[in-house]
């Protein structure tokens, strides 16, 4: 048992029914009061300032544990109710969330018996980048233009103009690993057969290396890399140790064992790196341990091939987070989330 913490508190409660200028403990819990809510509107008495003004407030020494049966509070209209939900403040204090429920972001403090909000987070959205998900066959067409980018023809219901932004996942069988890219719509035509629509879509230069590999499955010259884990496409910033500066670069994909690191600094293959990057703005950062698997150049920038060996349980069930949040929201506001602290 703890030594009782006896301090003096004015209730702004008119209906409070216990007795002036007594001692209590543990003020945050009102015995007239339900499951342990405190009495709407108290605070302690300064230190060495003037006694609660009896004929305003009421304080209480009732003691509170499983001894202690709380009783209903008398209010000049009967006894009060507790509502929960949603509804309007009671004339008595109490609010939608009950007489006096503490608040998870203010905790006792700032209480008028009315709802209080928490500012959350701002996370992504469905609005800004859509989702193209096919099978390979239902590609119409995949044609190299002249300046070394990639026009795709895809057939799609979904509602779009042109320029805006889409990510393309091509599904190559349920075994295999799936190619994704982004890219811009450039065209808009109709597929008289099926009363669908025709996007063009120009894929970006630093993509035309996935293409290409999405060409030679297509046309048999490879086979299709068997899926082990999904990779989720991201575009988070990242950094690491590589001697003794740090070095930067942004993860384009993401899966439970692995990722891809987009960086202009070259890594060597067999390299131990500590992979550092933030799932949200409120936490520590993240670290995943491993190994460079592979390394070669995308486009004018270099990457590697990241192979996680080690990783906390906090650590896992954040990463797990982390990639539901990405696959199921996409929008722009995915190239901010998660972005380091200079």
């Amino acid at each position: 048992m703890h030594a009782p913490a006896w301090i003096h508190v004015s209730c702004r409660f008119a209906a409070c029914r216990h007795r002036p200028g007594a001692p209590i403990r543990n003020a945050p819990m009102h015995d007239g009061l339900r499951r342990g809510r405190p009495c709407p509107g108290w605070s302690p008495a300064p230190a060495g300032g003037p006694a609660p003004n009896p004929s305003r407030a009421g304080t209480w020494s009732r003691p509170v544990g499983r001894a202690a049966r709380p009783r209903p509070l008398r209010s000049p209209r009967g006894p009060v109710q507790v509502r929960r939900g949603l509804g309007r403040p009671r004339e008595d204090g109490c609010g939608p969330a009950g007489c006096g429920a503490m608040s998870p972001v203010l905790g006792w403090a700032g209480m008028s018996g009315g709802p209080t909000t928490k500012r959350l987070p701002r996370m992504p959205g469905r609005g800004g980048i859509r989702v193209l998900r096919l099978r390979a066959a239902d590609l119409e067409r995949v044609t190299r233009l002249v300046s070394g980018t990639y026009r795709i023809v895809v057939p799609t219901r979904e509602v779009l103009a042109e320029g805006d932004h889409v990510m393309v996942e091509v599904a190559l069988g349920p075994l295999d690993d799936e190619v994704a890219f982004d890219g811009r719509v450039a065209e808009i035509g109709a597929d008289e057969r099926a009363g669908r629509r025709l996007v063009h879509i120009e894929v970006r230069p630093i993509d035309a290396p996935r293409l290409a590999y999405l060409l030679d499955v297509l046309e048999g010259r490879r086979r299709p890399v068997p899926r082990r884990h999904r990779r989720i496409p991201v575009d988070l910033p990242v950094r690491w140790l590589h001697g003794v500066r740090p070095s930067h670069g942004v993860l384009r994909s993401l899966s439970p064992g692995g990722a891809f690191v987009e960086t202009s600094e070259p890594v060597a293959v067999g390299t131990p790196l500590e992979l550092e990057l933030r799932d949200d703005a409120g936490r520590g950062p993240m670290l995943l341990v491993g190994t460079v698997v592979w390394a070669g150049r995308l486009g004018d920038r270099l990457g590697f091939g990241f192979r996680i060996d080690r990783r906390s349980a906090t650590d896992a069930a954040r990463l797990a987070n982390l990639l539901r949040t990405w696959e199921r929201n996409v929008g722009p506001d995915l190239v901010t989330l998660g972005r380091l602290r200079p």
